[in-house]
């Protein structure tokens, strides 16, 4: 940790605005997690030096950055009287209008190729889409849903902050990077340690809540970006929107729009493959294909982030949310929820990664 404190003074003009605050940053994150044991790491450096150099960050990245930083200790100070709160509001609105405008050109570079949406850019990472921060509605209605069930209420409006989700469910071939390069074992359903041919788009199967952590964890040393699994709130979100869609599309169920059991395909299909079920956000398959591990456990709503119920270090049941294609479409309702003990792994289990901004 470090500080940045006291003072910061802001000014416009001739008037000086002295926000009274101390605020605490975290530090780089340590990856003792990820770093096992020094033969994966020996390994997953050498696969490194293979795969790419090292690019400076680029100036847009750091920016942002900066910008963030004006706005998280603006937050933290409140004005004390009137004439200060003028000011503050406008400097807010100057400080949330710069972040949009060097959000999108940031965006822009990472479609023209000249950067990434984080820094640097691997043809084996996922493609993030940005989630907004805000409130959103979290849980079912029975008096909107029908098929509600009790442990996906209380429905309540948490708040989170801006992040990133993958745009799909984590490929066989994104995996196989990850065997390939830390010598992790390859799950069962694939053909000598490979991806079944053919199904190197489809999402990976056969992976348990460990799997899925040291896969992130790996992504992240690799990248140098913090990659993680997403929150199950931070999923609903992403699958739903803020409005509390029953469905990713809307609240009226339709076979045609996902992979479910209804659909007969008896399998996983590629990723993106139902496009006319996406969410508001523009995610793909947040609906079937495969469930998706979440970092949460399997407690009683509603959600708070910050009573223990992401806890990384327990071995209780974890969440998965999304159904998938052996299962009916209730399952694949955006509140609903399903757990499994952190070791257990099936054909029907996959997974999708997050980021924090």
């Amino acid at each position: 940790m470090f500080n940045v404190s006291d003072a910061h003074k802001v000014t416009k003009g001739t008037g000086d605005l002295v926000l009274r605050c101390q605020l605490q940053y975290p530090g780089p994150e340590t990856d003792d997690e990820a770093s096992n044991e020094q033969r994966t790491v020996t390994r997953v450096e050498a696969w490194l030096e293979e795969q790419r150099q090292q690019t400076p960050p680029h100036p847009l990245q750091e920016e942002l950055a900066s910008i963030q930083q004006a706005l998280e200790a603006l937050e933290a100070c409140p004005p004390l009287w009137w004439a200060e709160g003028m000011f503050w509001r406008g400097l807010r609105w100057f400080l949330r209008r710069r972040l949009r405008r060097t959000q999108a050109a940031w965006e822009a570079s990472v479609v023209s190729g000249q950067a990434s949406a984080m820094g640097k850019g691997y043809d084996f990472e996922p493609e993030m889409i940005l989630i907004p921060g805000g409130k959103f509605l979290m849980g079912s209605d029975p008096q909107k849903d029908k098929d509600a069930r009790g442990l996906e209420q209380p429905q309540s409006t948490p708040h989170l902050a801006d992040y990133y989700l993958a745009k799909t469910a984590v490929t066989n071939a994104q995996y196989a990077a990850f065997v390939e390069a830390a010598g992790h074992t390859p799950p069962r359903y694939w053909e000598n340690a490979r991806p079944p041919r053919g199904k190197e788009n489809h999402p990976v199967i056969g992976v348990s809540w460990y799997d899925a952590v040291a896969y992130c964890h790996w992504l992240s040393t690799v990248t140098g970006k913090p990659y993680r699994l997403p929150t199950e709130a931070e999923w609903e979100k992403a699958a739903r929107g803020t409005a509390g869609r029953i469905y990713p599309w809307g609240d009226q169920w339709d076979a045609k729009r996902c992979n479910t059991k209804e659909g007969g395909k008896g399998d996983t299909t590629p990723v993106g493959a139902y496009p006319q079920g996406i969410s508001p956000y523009g995610l793909m398959d947040m609906a079937g294909n495969v469930w998706e591990w979440t970092s949460s456990l399997y407690w009683d709503y509603p959600y708070r982030a910050d009573d223990g119920r992401e806890n990384a270090a327990s071995s209780d049941s974890r969440v998965l949310r999304g159904g998938s294609w052996l299962n009916q479409y209730d399952s694949a309702r955006t509140a609903y929820r399903r757990s499994y003990t952190p070791a257990y792994h099936s054909r029907i289990h996959g997974l999708r990664c997050c980021v924090s901004l």
